[in-house]
């Protein structure tokens, strides 16, 4: 039924639905309970939520750039945290089959550096720097 209190947060007739619109919020004060069938549900945090209302999250690809770091400029002030994964659906081969990322210390702020990690060779699993300069990485930073 449509909402016509003009009201965020409204009991829809026959009273089985509670609506909460765009800009409506629910807050359980100390001691209430949201309950399914009689259990309590399970509390849902905000996975971004901070005490700063500045921070972001950013993402995109980049194809490696043969030699270690690839640098990706993420657009942040600055980055917290960082993760790169290889965008293939296929088995990883010997190259590269890992990849870490910085984006503390000596990095320029708001970049992260993808490195990427192959076997020395079939027979030997000491990772060394990749020379692969085709794989596409899809990448997500957080910061500010």
């Amino acid at each position: 039924m449509a909402n016509t209190s003009n009201t965020l947060v409204h009991l829809d007739q026959p009273g089985s639905t509670l609506t909460v619109e765009s800009g409506g919020v629910i807050n359980v004060l100390t001691g209430g309970k949201i309950q399914t069938n009689g259990t309590d549900a399970v509390p849902v945090a905000n996975p971004l939520a901070s005490t700063s209302t500045s921070k972001k999250m950013v993402a995109g690809t980049v194809t490696l750039g043969g030699s270690n770091p690839t640098a990706v400029a993420t657009g942040l002030t600055a980055v917290t945290s960082a993760v790169a994964c290889i965008q293939d659906a296929s088995t990883p081969g010997l190259d590269p089959v890992i990849l870490t990322v910085d984006f503390g210390g000596g990095v320029a702020a708001g970049t992260v550096n993808i490195y990427a990690w192959k076997f020395t060779s079939s027979g030997n699993p000491t990772l060394i720097a990749s020379t692969n300069n085709a794989i596409v990485v899809t990448w997500f930073a957080f910061g500010s």
